[in-house]
């Protein structure tokens, strides 16, 4: 898709804040995407906006990830160079905690 069309992202879409209990979350397809804004010529990877309920319960063909911030306008994962090009800040939009216990015997774990 190359370099996103308002590289000043300035434009912030309003469903980001219109259903508080279900927000838009950034879905990435791989933990290597090419952050936004991109450097050295490189072009960022396409994300997805998705509401937090469909993110929990669709299957996904590859390793999906979670962004806990979102702007709706750009479909990129956010690197800290966003914030000088974003007006009125990144919001976390949602508190995800993983816990990963691949150390732990399959017996040990709990329901």
């Amino acid at each position: 898709m190359g370099q996103h069309a308002d590289d000043s992202c300035q434009t912030r879409n309003a469903s980001t804040t219109t259903e508080p209990h279900d927000p838009l979350v950034c879905i990435l397809s791989t933990p290597c995407a090419i952050a936004w804004p991109a450097g050295d010529g490189k072009v960022p990877s396409k994300a997805q906006h998705l509401r937090l309920s469909a993110a929990l319960t669709r299957a996904f063909t590859t390793d999906a990830h979670v962004q806990l911030t979102s702007i709706s306008s750009v479909p990129h994962r956010l690197r800290k160079d966003a914030l000088a090009r974003v007006g009125d800040g990144v919001p976390i939009v949602v508190l995800l905690v993983d816990v990963d216990a691949h150390e732990l015997p399959a017996d040990q774990l709990s329901a």
